[in-house]
């Protein structure tokens, strides 16, 4: 997973690549529990995801 990540990170962008650590790496599904705690942390991931959005559409030319 880490190699194939490597390989694809100079030619996608911030969230997607975030996008893809989360789901191959379980850690979505993983968060997406039902418990309070993990509503609360999957909040901040998605808050964390926004933010390189954010990043990417502020910054074209710098989020590659």
């Amino acid at each position: 997973m880490v190699n194939d990540l490597i390989a694809v990170r100079e030619r996608t962008t911030v969230t997607s690549l975030l996008t893809d650590i989360l789901d191959k790496s379980g850690y979505a599904a993983s968060l997406q529990d039902n418990t309070e705690e993990g509503k609360e942390r999957w909040q901040n991931v998605q808050e964390l995801v926004s933010l390189a959005a954010q990043f990417e559409r502020e910054n074209p030319d710098g989020a590659r």
